[in-house]
Parts: C-alpha cells; structure tokens; sequence
C-alpha cells in the first residue's frame, strides 16, 4: 500500500480557459435534457422552459456581454430542439461569460486566458445547477428531484454508450500526483491518494472545487443532484473493466471519495472502510499503512 497526501487549497488558484469550451458543452447537454424531457414527460417542457429562462435571467441580472463576438449560429448547429427557443442558448452564454469575465475587447481567436479557478468552475457548473433545479420550479422540490433522477440516468446511459474504457487504475493514481506535481498551491483542492495494489486505488478529497464552487448557494442536495449524482449513476450501470464507486461526496458529506479498481481482477471489489478513509490526510501515512495493511 501506498499513500500520498497533498494540501493545496488556494482560494486564488488560476487557471487558463477557453469560454467557447464551456459553451458548446453547455448548449448540446441542455439540448439533450430537453431531448428527454419529450420522451418522458412533453407535456412539461414549455413550462420548464420557462422556468430555466427565469433562473438563468436571474443570475444575469443587470450583466451583458456582446455575444454577437462568438460565432454562435456555428455553436447552435446541432441543436435540435433548443434552437426552437432562440433566446435560451443566448442567456446560457451570458451566464458562462459573466463567471469567466472575458475583456470587453475579447475575440474567440484569443483562445484561453487566465482567471480564477472558483470562476471558471461556477461558468462550467451553474447553469446545469439551473438546468436540474428548474424541474423543481416546476413540479414541486418531491417530484421535480424524481424527474431528474430520470433525466440523470438517460445522462449517464448516454455517457456510458458514447465513452471508451477509462485508462488503467495506476494511470488515474499516477494523474492524479502528477496534477499536483504541475499545479503546487494552485488547485482548490486538498487530497489523497491510495494504490493498494496495480489494479485498486483510492483518491480521498478533503475540500473538491466543485464543492466550493457552489456551495454558496446553500442547497447542497440539489447541488449534488445537478453534477455529481450523474456520475453516480453512471458507475452503477456501467459494465467496463475499470469501475469507479463514492460512497459520499462534500456536499452531503465530510469528504469526496472515489474507489477505482479493475473489475476483471478484483469483482466488485469492497470500498474501503469510513475510518480508514477519515484517516487519510489526517495522520502520518506511515501509521496508517501499519494500522490497515493486508485489512484493506
């Protein structure tokens, strides 16, 4: 068994990015929900409509970029259904380019620049925040999380049909360190890291940026509803060699945890236990190691 423990939560943590990145994301994913939408339910897709142009008019209050600046009817072009609804792709845009603040002089040919990683990530999170809490607008907070659960497994089924096999389990340990090892005082993250063999690891997350991104709007259920929880599902469906199982995340819970093994050399391998994990980044990895090896 091996452990490495990392602490570089910086509040300041920078990062270079591409708004045009986030855009094409944006627009094709909340394409896809209301996809859904019409195979579960039709009849509520005018209203949820509604209700996600209200919550995404609300974030932007008073804030107006020129988006004339993006090519946008290349970005819309293989939307179709949201294209029905013009003004939707536009306010989703807005939304993105207030949290990454480009100059007022910016051109997508300038490509990524530098802005705060807290930023960029509420650019990349709130408007599917919006997108799922928009079903609660509508149906009620009970009913409208059921229907985003049905929303979420297409999600995931759809992930899992369009994704290839993960990389190997020591590659994910090993990407894990070498993000640190590039990124030293510049993530949002504390963390650790655990291979206790070639074919299992854990990564234990103290404090995550999606977390922190989003915890402000103090709704920590629908929070993780709107990101995490899709893939949630989709480890549970998936039938790939390389799994990956929580057993929670920060925002129900004291830390993030995510247990990767091969599944072809270890079948449906048992997650570490609680205490050993609330140990990790905590006590000397040493004494760890001593209290849990050949136990975990």
């Amino acid at each position: 068994m091996e452990i490495t423990s990392y602490k570089n939560y910086n509040y300041k943590a920078t990062c270079e990015e591409n708004p045009l990145d986030i855009m094409k994301v944006a627009l094709f994913g909340t394409n896809l929900v209301i996809e859904f939408i019409d195979e579960i339910n039709p009849e509520i897709r005018e209203e949820y409509i509604v209700a996600f142009r209200k919550n995404l008019l609300d974030e932007i209050q008073d804030y107006q970029f020129n988006i004339e600046v993006f090519d946008l009817e290349s970005i819309a072009s293989e939307l179709t259904i949201l294209n029905e609804y013009k003004d939707i792709p536009e306010l989703i845009i807005q939304v993105i380019c207030k949290h990454m603040n480009p100059s007022k002089k910016y051109q997508p040919k300038h490509g990524k620049y530098e802005l705060l990683l807290l930023d960029w990530l509420k650019a990349y999170l709130l408007w599917r925040y919006f997108r799922a809490k928009s079903f609660l607008d509508v149906l009620g907070r009970e009913e409208g999380i059921a229907f985003w659960k049905k929303i979420a497994i297409k999600l995931a089924d759809y992930g899992l049909e369009n994704s290839e096999e993960g990389p190997p389990v020591t590659e994910v340990a090993n990407g894990w360190m070498k993000y640190r090892s590039e990124t030293p005082d510049n993530t949002l993250m504390d963390f650790s890291v655990v291979k206790f063999d070639e074919h299992r690891v854990l990564v234990k997350f103290d404090s995550c940026g999606v977390h922190e991104a989003l915890k402000y709007l103090k709704d920590p259920e629908l929070t993780y509803l709107s990101y995490c929880y899709v893939g949630d599902v989709e480890d549970e469906r998936s039938t790939k060699i390389r799994r990956r199982r929580r057993s929670q995340v920060l925002h129900l819970g004291e830390f993030c945890d995510e247990f990767f093994w091969n599944n072809e050399v270890h079948p449906d391998a048992k997650q570490p236990p609680l205490g050993f994990m609330r140990k990790l980044g905590k006590e000397e990895p040493d004494k760890i190691i001593k209290e849990y090896q050949g136990k975990v």
